[in-house]
């Protein structure tokens, strides 16, 4: 059980000293911020209870069993908990200024560890505590080490090289506000690497943290999350990389697709799209490039595609969505049921979105 003590007004309130078992040792969060400090972190976003997003800590996984929240500074007390000393914990802080709080395991301090964005101010904080074996793997001469960091995970991932083939998948664990750290060893001669991500979800920033992610490539920040809400992103890394287009002439044209039905499909179906462009001479469109987004058992749900069109030229994108059916049962007999596919998909031309649609059935688009 932990007791609480209040101390002055304008401070978080005490926790008790809370004993722990032979093969526990203690963890402890203890607050310093004040109650002006408090409230001149929540004034920045119009939300509930005077903050965008309600600061917790959660200690381990699962985290909602373990993650008092703090609505009010009030309800801010300092935290106690008996984890396994020879056990890896992960302790998460969010929505705090790192300044506000110190840690301890076992009595000794502990530095805070990995920041990530959390609310547009405050960042979210993944700090292990215990026995931690996992280390970054040591790469060969040849090799440069490749750090993705993924926090929240409600997405999916991939690293294709230079020719296309996916050298790095995400690991799906799906576990919600917590840190994922995926490390690979890549060629780094004469070497490019596509960095894709991507996710079912637009945020709804006012009422849920967005995922974050970071990307490191021989130890340098080649991609940090860009968008609050959007979770669709790509970008280049390696000593080989050129433009995707002649910058000179040529606009980049780019698709991204997620599907979530793919992930639990028992057919493949595919989505047909046309990339059209208007001739300046004629004033008469024809197509420019067309394809299919595949979907199904074995494919990933994220799709993307990239083309290169005459600069300044008016075009139109179409897509249509395949009728699939599916058998049911209703009362006494088996009838066809169509199924409604929801995909998530964004198009933009030299970064500039034109289109993102995410929660509605699709059928086509221009």
């Amino acid at each position: 059980m932990i007791m609480m003590t209040q101390k002055a007004e304008n401070s978080p309130a005490v926790a008790a000293a809370l004993p722990c078992n032979g093969a526990d040792a203690l963890l402890q969060v203890k607050y310093t911020i004040t109650e002006a400090e408090w409230k001149s972190t929540r004034s920045f976003s119009p939300a509930v209870s005077g903050g965008r997003f309600t600061p917790f800590i959660g200690s381990p996984w699962p985290w909602y069993k373990y993650n008092p929240k703090y609505k009010e500074f009030r309800d801010l007390t300092d935290y106690e908990a008996c984890l396994p000393r020879d056990g890896c914990s992960e302790v998460v802080v969010d929505g705090l200024p790192t300044d506000g709080y110190k840690l301890s395991f076992d009595g000794k301090v502990i530095d805070i560890g990995q920041a990530f964005p959390f609310d547009g101010k405050n960042p979210v904080t993944s700090t292990e505590v215990g026995t931690c074996t996992k280390t970054k793997p040591i790469c060969e001469d040849k090799e440069a080490l490749l750090e993705i960091q993924d926090w929240n995970n409600q997405d999916d991932f991939r690293v294709k090289d230079k020719d296309g083939n996916t050298v790095l998948t995400s690991s799906n664990n799906w576990k919600d506000y917590s840190v994922n750290n995926t490390y690979s060893c890549l060629p780094k001669d004469d070497a490019c690497y596509t960095f894709l991500i991507g996710g079912e979800y637009q945020w709804d920033t006012r009422l849920f943290p967005p995922s974050s992610y970071s990307v490191f490539f021989y130890g340098k920040l080649v991609l940090v999350r860009r968008s609050d809400s959007w979770l669709v992103d790509s970008v280049q890394f390696g000593d080989s990389c050129k433009p995707r287009c002649n910058q000179d002439d040529e606009s980049l044209v780019e698709f991204f697709m997620y599907d979530w039905n793919g992930l639990i499909s028992e057919e493949k179906y595919e989505y047909v799209w046309d990339l059209s462009v208007v001739d300046h001479n004629s004033s008469v469109s024809a197509s420019f490039a067309s394809g299919v987004v595949a979907q199904g058992p074995g494919i990933s749900p994220l799709a993307h595609r990239l083309m290169c069109i005459p600069k300044g030229s008016c075009s139109s994108f179409y897509i249509s969505a395949p009728h699939l059916m599916e058998k049911v049962e209703k009362g006494n007999e088996t009838v066809n049921q169509t199924i409604l596919l929801y995909p998530v998909y964004t198009l933009a031309m030299d970064n500039v979105t034109y289109r993102k649609v995410t929660g509605m059935q699709l059928k086509c688009t221009e």
